[in-house]
């Protein structure tokens, strides 16, 4: 099932993304592995950008249903920054893109004071 609890928010670290990886097929069948995950992200130009996250086969179980935290760089230029969260399976296949989730950047860095994580 495609990701559809993404939420994004700016901070410090970076662009922090926030969502849980599926628990379901595309048929409602239970998920038994994942591969990863990809973050495409849309520029206010329009350039998409892709970042793959893969699974170890001995991962790929674990990962299931999984709550997921990844940092992004900030944005360099100012405007709205578009996010989506593909599932991968095994073989890098993933359903259609679910809703994205919009940034508006307006070119001032977040205050400081929060804490950040690494990407998992």
């Amino acid at each position: 099932m495609p990701v559809l609890d993404l939420s994004v928010q700016a901070e410090p670290a970076g662009v922090r993304l926030d969502f849980t990886l599926p628990e379901k097929s595309l048929d409602g069948s239970p998920l038994q592995a994942i591969g990863g995950y990809r973050i495409v992200g849309r520029l206010p130009s329009g350039r998409e950008s892709r970042e793959e996250v893969r699974f170890s086969v001995s991962e790929q179980k674990q990962k299931v249903g999984r709550s997921v935290v990844f940092y992004d760089r900030l944005p360099e230029e100012e405007g709205t920054y578009w996010y989506w969260v593909l599932p991968l399976d095994a073989y890098g296949s993933h359903p259609r893109r679910g809703p994205g989730v919009a940034l508006t950047w307006t070119g001032r860095p977040p205050e400081a004071g929060a804490g950040a994580e690494e990407n998992p």
